[in-house]
């Protein structure tokens, strides 16, 4: 801060201290200051009203107001300045007070000399600076998460209701087709279908506030994201914890997207280091693991098979069981008010399950934490591969490829298709469209995804089946915002677009035109 002029205002009632501050200040090479001087509480808080001030110096002694709660009334009115105090009492615990409760700096007055206050302000005025950015930084990541949550919240029941609203409107309009138009019923239909599309848009305003990816997967070494955040994460640890690492290299791969891995376990090893304050071991390890038939039946999410297993361990105080039971749980938090939004391990959790696994705990009051995740090697083939239903496909042309994982959305697209005298397939995810797809390649003349399935997105099955078949036609249906960053990406690629709930009329249209046929 040299040759910067400071703004400072003095208020001491002393004549003799107020004639030796400014010609210490008046004497500084570093820095010109400009000097005013109070001798009264009231009138220096006017003063800062009134004009711009950098640092005030203040004596504790006043005609209008004496001791620290002199200091006190003065930061509660203008806390945003920075305050250096002047005492002639030599009392160090006054001292430690004032710093603890806002104060910058206490000088002693017998101890003072020009340099020593110059630097005083300097510095109260600089780190007054950082403390402010640093404030405004955690209130910007307070709100970022408020609002990541509410995103998420919010996209999570627009997608859901979308859902619903299509099999609403859907049932309905198959209702209508049975009703004469000049009866009552079918004009109550009418009402139900345009309350439908009310709904729909509503949705769709809910949907503004969620602009997140979906979840990218590719082949991942576990190991190799844990050394990058052991990395990444060792100079704010702290030294006081000893922080390290032991890895398995015979674990596989695993099928994940990097990103949202890498916020998981930051997440739990920045937990860990907050369950240690007085220091400890944080461990980070990975196993490869074999989950049996037995062991999966206690978790129905589980599928049998090999899993790599990934454990972040701490000596830290410890859960009891009614916090554990808890933690993975929305805005639930043991950290005291503004310290915790409750969402990060209810983010971890959701970023194990988007990627088929597993999360639990193991602690004790006293005796440290253990997270677990369990994530399925990338590779293991899968059994699971539902009957075409419908039609036997082997015979039939003009095959329409149904995938969408939830199952009243599905029925009632496929009703709809085959209302319409098209032979339709179903698949339940990604995963399963592509094997359906495997066993009737020739007779499928056009697939139906669901931008995000289980096991695997459309657009990813998408790619698979364009393998078997690159002249393939392909229409993608969504629940979410349709400017969301896949939507955008599809779109963009020139890929056809169906935004749920989608009315009939929309769906067949778009299925005739990617097909050519009238």
């Amino acid at each position: 801060m040299e040759n910067d002029q400071l703004h400072v205002i003095v208020i001491e009632d002393n004549p003799g201290d107020v004639d030796l501050v400014r010609q210490m200040l008046d004497a500084s090479v570093t820095t010109a200051f400009e000097v005013q001087c109070v001798d009264r509480l009231s009138d220096g808080l006017a003063r800062i009203e009134r004009q711009a001030v950098d640092c005030v110096l203040l004596d504790l002694t006043l005609p209008d107001s004496t001791g620290l709660d002199t200091f006190t009334k003065l930061h509660q009115a203008v806390p945003m300045i920075p305050t250096v105090i002047l005492s002639g009492i030599d009392d160090e615990a006054t001292a430690v007070r004032a710093v603890a409760v806002g104060a910058q700096d206490f000088l002693f007055k017998h101890e003072l000399n020009g340099p020593l206050l110059s630097r005083a302000i300097r510095y109260a005025v600089g780190r007054h600076a950082v403390e402010q950015t640093l404030r405004e930084k955690e209130e910007q990541l307070r709100q970022s998460q408020k609002m990541e949550a509410v995103g998420s919240l919010a996209a999570g029941i627009a997608h859901e209701f979308n859902n619903l609203m299509q099999a609403i409107q859907g049932h309905t309009t198959f209702a209508m087709d049975g009703v004469p138009k000049d009866e009552q019923p079918y004009r109550d239909l009418q009402v139900v279908l345009s309350a439908t599309k009310r709904a729909a848009n509503l949705t769709r305003q809910l949907l503004h506030f969620n602009r997140k990816e979906t979840c990218r997967k590719e082949p991942l070494n576990p190991n190799d994201a844990v050394r990058e955040i052991i990395e990444l994460l060792s100079p704010v640890i702290g030294e006081e914890i000893r922080f390290e690492a032991d890895l398995d290299d015979s674990v596989g791969a695993v099928f994940a997207d990097g990103t949202m891995l890498h916020q998981a376990l930051m997440n739990l090893c920045l937990n860990a280091r907050d369950a240690m304050p007085s220091g400890g071991r944080l461990t980070v390890r990975t196993e490869a693991t074999m989950i049996s038939e037995q062991q999966a039946e206690a978790h129905p999410e589980f599928e049998p098979g090999r899993y790599v297993c990934i454990l972040i361990t701490d000596t830290g105080c410890g859960m009891p069981p009614e916090v554990t039971q808890r933690i993975f749980e929305p805005f639930f938090t043991t950290k005291e008010v503004g310290q915790g939004t409750g969402l990060g391990l209810a983010m971890v959790y959701g970023v194990v399950q988007q990627h088929d696994g597993l999360i639990d705990v193991i602690s004790e009051p006293g005796s440290g934490t253990t997270l677990r995740i369990y994530l399925p090697v990338h590779g293991v083939p899968s059994d699971v591969c539902r009957q075409a239903t419908g039609q036997e496909a082997g015979s039939k042309a003009g095959l329409v490829l149904v995938a969408e994982d939830d199952e009243m959305v599905r029925k009632i697209l496929v009703r709809i298709l085959q209302t319409a005298g098209f032979l339709t397939v179903e698949a339940a995810d990604g995963e399963e469209a592509i094997g359906v797809f495997q066993q009737h390649a020739k007779d499928i003349a056009i697939v139906l995804l669901d931008v995000v399935m289980p096991k695997r997105d459309g657009r990813s099955a998408y790619d698979r089946i364009r393998e078997m078949n690159p002249g393939i036609k392909a229409i993608f249906c969504t629940g979410y915002d349709p400017r969301s960053n896949e939507a955008h990406d599809l779109a963009k690629e020139g890929f056809a677009l169906i935004q749920k709930p989608c009315t009939p009329e929309v769906l067949l249209a778009t299925v005739r035109k990617q097909l050519g046929t009238p």
